[in-house]
């Protein structure tokens, strides 16, 4: 099975403008492998999406989308049909979670 890491500073943000800003910069955390973990703009903003939509308890694609697109709106960039596959793989990682 493979491990999935999420974002901490994601996880941290306390709104949505620094959401916006952690997507558009990428990051690079974490001591799980050399050098931190990289995280680009698709997969934060996958990630953001999976937890909001996992938080508000739906996990549907429609819903996945419509995060994408707040997050887009508020001005994140990143490809979306990128942003919503991890999407939808860290929906499945929080499911499989309980």
């Amino acid at each position: 099975m493979t491990s999935l890491y999420l974002s901490d500073a994601l996880h941290n943000a306390s709104s949505l403008e620094q959401v916006v800003k952690i997507v558009n910069e990428g990051t690079c955390e974490g001591m799980q492998v050399s050098g931190g973990i990289n995280f680009g703009s698709e997969q934060l903003a996958g990630q953001y999406a999976a937890r909001a939509a996992h938080e508000a308890g739906y996990t549907d694609t429609a819903s996945l989308e419509a995060h994408l697109e707040i997050l887009h709106d508020a001005g994140a960039h990143f490809s979306w049909p990128t942003a919503l596959i991890h999407s939808k793989a860290v929906v499945a990682a929080l499911l499989a979670e309980g």
